[in-house]
């Protein structure tokens, strides 16, 4: 178990292998080994921080390096893992799109803070509960603090997962003025 500073290591993203799929996580690197946060704590409770640590490392886990990492705000626990994998950045980005919980992003997208999902015409005729392509993309740029090219991808997985659909059925989201609905919004 070792006390570094926030200076003393540096912040990665790592993907760890779960059951079924990579996982994206917060890692550090130190001393060219990877390590994963287990917990995080105020800087008021650094003994906690402590007592934590030397369980997890006398617990069984005294094979992995145990590390406190001290900030200005806080403590933060990590634990080495040697089966950790470096992740680029590109591939952090991509991660983090495959691992948004669509169930809880379409219930966020019908809040009043969400996108407006109304009646609409086209021509003369009109179509129920539907929304534009660029409004969807701009809130999820803005939710989500991502690029437009983010966003895009993130929209098209809605599509492909069959969340959201074009009202002319095409395949490719484009953030245009095309219109979409969501599949739970059939009338």
């Amino acid at each position: 178990m070792l006390l570094l500073t926030e200076s003393q290591v540096h912040p990665c993203n790592v993907l760890r292998q779960n059951i079924f799929e990579e996982v994206l996580l917060s890692g550090v690197e130190f001393q060219g080994k990877l390590f994963f946060r287990v917990a995080q704590y105020a800087v008021d409770q650094v003994v906690s921080a402590k007592q934590d640590a030397l369980a997890r490392f006398s617990g069984g886990n005294e094979q992995f390096a145990i590390l406190i990492v001290e900030a200005k705000d806080r403590f933060t626990l990590w634990q080495e893992d040697p089966e950790l994998k470096p992740c680029s950045d590109r591939k952090a980005k991509l991660q983090r799109i495959k691992q948004v919980n669509l169930a809880k992003l379409t219930k966020k997208l019908h809040e009043p803070s969400g996108i407006e999902i109304r009646d609409r015409r086209i021509g003369f005729r009109r179509k129920k509960n539907c929304f534009i392509a660029e409004e969807l993309s701009e809130w999820l740029e803005k939710t989500y603090k991502c690029t437009t090219n983010d966003s895009i991808r993130l929209a098209q997985r809605m599509v492909d997962e069959k969340v959201i659909y074009h009202l002319a059925h095409k395949v490719k989201f484009a953030a245009n003025e095309d219109f979409y609905r969501f599949y739970d919004d059939e009338i």
